[in-house]
């Protein structure tokens, strides 16, 4: 009967009196982090008939390292953690547990806590921590710590403000020990606490959606003070980011054929070649640095140059996108750029300058 009563004592129902919650600015890393701290405290008022009542708390805290954002679909780094639980009951000399723990040999006890906690927006991952301690019969209240990493985070949408942790509950459980570190015959002792079925979200996030990358083939066709020239083939590779940031490269490796008249009556031949750089810009304008090279150049089929790849002029290539132009399905871009005067044509660079350095040069860039 003795013992029932006692097991009845420590299997309390709890009462959640409140918990508190605290972010402060993690150490700067890579991976932006926010500290984030919890404290939940449950009391125990369990009133058994024959016997005083057992009046106890059990007080977790809980600290852990947590991403300040997001994005969709890509797992976070693992969350460390380091918690503490704080056990108080009566344990004072003549005591009901104090009495009933010494009469089975008792010297010491191990309380072991176990915290729940669910991951992501619609509690889709549950994981428990436990941590637990050793504390002499003598002493009142029971300490247990520990620490370890949760997963990290996995969201599956974007917005401002997704549930990112939510707390459910704690639970604590009792070991009486010899001294030899052996359980009494009371065995581990649960103590019951029941919480309101809410589980209320203590952590929220800002997710931002994944970049997009795709690659096009894509067909380019510029118009200079040269003429009409038709670059063939090539290559568009485009990167939407997270905050709507558009990077990319574009490729256009072959060389078109323009056909500048000398002195508005003579015709000519001449190669061209553009060499865009990175892309950058957002979904509705996209800017590329871009060289233009005049490898060789012909006056009456007669060639005043061939593979120069020094005759060149650099200028900034802006590219809009037409009706329907998407990352992921491509369509058309056109282009412009101006040509400034070019360098490192030998002694036919005043020639090429007259034939290609203008303004408003036109280009088209057709995905397929």
């Amino acid at each position: 009967m003795r013992r029932r009563r006692l097991a009845a004592a420590l299997a309390a129902v709890a009462i959640a009196a409140g918990s508190a919650v605290l972010l402060t600015n993690g150490s700067a890393t890579a991976a932006e982090t926010i500290r984030l701290e919890k404290e939940q405290t449950i009391y125990c008022n369990p009133t058994l008939p024959g016997l005083p009542e057992v009046r106890g708390y059990s007080a977790m805290y809980v600290r852990m390292d947590v991403p300040a954002s997001g994005v969709v679909g890509q797992r976070s780094a693992p969350i460390p953690w380091q918690a503490s639980g704080v056990l108080q009951f009566d344990l004072s000399e003549g005591s009901v547990l104090r009495t009933a723990f010494e009469q089975e040999g008792a010297t010491s006890y191990l309380t072991e806590y176990e915290a729940r906690f669910f991951l992501n927006e619609g509690y889709r991952e549950l994981v428990r921590l436990r941590f637990s301690g050793e504390t002499e019969l003598s002493t009142g209240q029971a300490r247990a710590s520990g620490s370890g990493e949760l997963p990290g985070l996995l969201p599956t949408g974007a917005g401002r403000d997704r549930v990112a942790i939510a707390s459910n509950y704690h639970s604590v459980q009792i070991t009486p020990r010899k001294a030899d570190g052996s359980p009494t015959s009371y065995g581990t002792i649960q103590v019951m606490c029941v919480h309101s079925p809410d589980i209320p979200a203590w952590y929220w996030y800002d997710v931002v959606a994944a970049p997009t990358s795709t690659e096009h083939v894509v067909t380019a066709r510029t118009e200079t003070a040269g003429g009409a020239t038709d670059l063939g083939a090539g290559s568009l590779t485009l990167t939407k980011g997270a905050a709507g940031a558009v990077t990319g490269e574009l490729a256009l490796p072959q060389t078109g054929t323009a056909a500048p008249p000398l002195l508005g009556v003579i015709p000519a031949a001449a190669e061209v070649l553009l060499t865009p750089g990175p892309v950058t810009g957002t979904a509705t304008g996209l800017t590329a640095p871009v060289t233009v090279t005049i490898p060789g150049l012909a006056v009456l089929g007669f060639p005043l140059f061939k593979d120069k790849t020094t005759c060149t002029a650099t200028t900034t290539l802006t590219l809009t996108p037409e009706a329907g132009f998407t990352v992921v399905g491509g369509g058309t871009l056109t282009g412009r750029y101006d040509l400034p005067a070019f360098t490192g044509c030998g002694a036919f660079t005043p020639l090429v300058t007259s034939l290609f350095s203008h303004p408003g040069n036109t280009v088209a860039i057709t995905t397929s």
